[in-house]
């Protein structure tokens, strides 16, 4: 992506001219990147319930983080990237399909109006951008893939009988 602003920079701007800010956009999407999908994949396929609600909390850790972002970056306008989708848009934007499909799948939400009420209300932006709709995967194809990672877990050991 920062290829096309190098491309063309005067077009549509991805990240911001400012390069602190610019460093500050990439680190985040890299925090977002090696944090909340490491921990979102695993929340999907956790057997145990305990390590399913401690993932959940770091979820929700994530989220509000998120929010905190998002009242940094976007300086009161409707996007991270302001007035228009930006770098961060896009980069966190592509796990909004993810958590739709938590939401629906795992009745938990990561994103909640209460909580996170500026990501929550950007959340309800971006489905409503028809190019965002078209990429976003389907739950149908959520449910696919989540259905071949499943398929690769190693079995369950089989539990020692207990006597009664």
């Amino acid at each position: 992506m920062e290829y096309l602003d190098e491309l063309q920079p005067d077009v549509h701007p991805l990240l911001p001219s400012n390069s602190s800010e610019r460093a500050q956009c990439r680190v985040l999407a890299y925090t977002f990147d090696t944090l909340c999908y490491p921990w979102m994949k695993e929340f999907m396929l956790a057997r145990e319930k305990k390590r399913r609600e401690e993932l959940k909390r770091l979820l929700i850790g994530g989220s509000v983080m998120l929010e905190e972002a998002f009242v940094k970056f976007s300086k009161g306008k409707p996007f991270f990237g302001g007035d228009d989708i930006g770098y961060l848009d896009v980069v966190v934007g592509s796990f909004l399909g993810w958590i739709k499909f938590y939401g629906v799948v795992f009745n938990f939400n990561v994103i909640e109006e209460d909580r996170t009420p500026r990501v929550a209300e950007w959340g309800k932006r971006m489905w409503s951008n028809e190019v965002f709709q078209s990429v976003i995967p389907s739950h149908e194809t959520h449910m696919k893939f989540l259905n071949m990672l499943i398929d690769k877990l190693p079995p369950l050991p089989e539990q020692p009988a207990v006597s009664a």
